[in-house]
């Protein structure tokens, strides 16, 4: 069973990400896909990174690396996906060539102003998405 979880640093994604562990602890050839995205349109910090691609790196690293060591934790196998662009978009079509049982994420990202019931990606991931997705508060 392969379950991918899109996480961008903010709490809701580490539980995000804390779900879907749950969901495959028991089961066999478990595996959990890791995928972040990295949107240089929105985030004024990562349009700095650009300049230096070892402090991207570093960056892309201190939000997956916790939920990396949480599976290990739990001895759950872990993929890495790091796409670029826009977060909805990036996930939605990797989830067309992808080999996932069900996406999970977060209700809402670090982008504060896109929090108002339900993120905006959450949202348009939920209705686009080739395959069953669940949403975590």
């Amino acid at each position: 069973m392969k379950i991918a979880v899109a996480i961008d640093g903010s709490e809701h994604a580490f539980r995000a990400a804390k779900y879907a562990l749950t969901l495959l602890k028991e089961a066999q050839d478990a595996e959990l896909e890791v995928i972040s995205v990295t949107d240089y349109n929105k985030v004024e910090d990562e349009q700095l990174l650009l300049q230096n691609l070892k402090s991207l790196s570093l960056y892309q690293d201190r939000i997956v690396r916790p939920v990396v060591e949480l599976a290990e934790k739990v001895g759950v196998k872990t993929s890495i996906t790091l796409l670029r662009g826009n977060p909805d978009h990036e996930i939605i079509t990797h989830l067309q060539t992808a080999n996932v049982e069900q996406l999970v994420l977060g209700s809402r990202g670090m982008n504060i102003m896109q929090e108002v019931v339900l993120g905006s990606v959450s949202r348009s991931v939920m209705e686009q998405a080739n395959c069953p997705v669940t949403i975590v508060k």
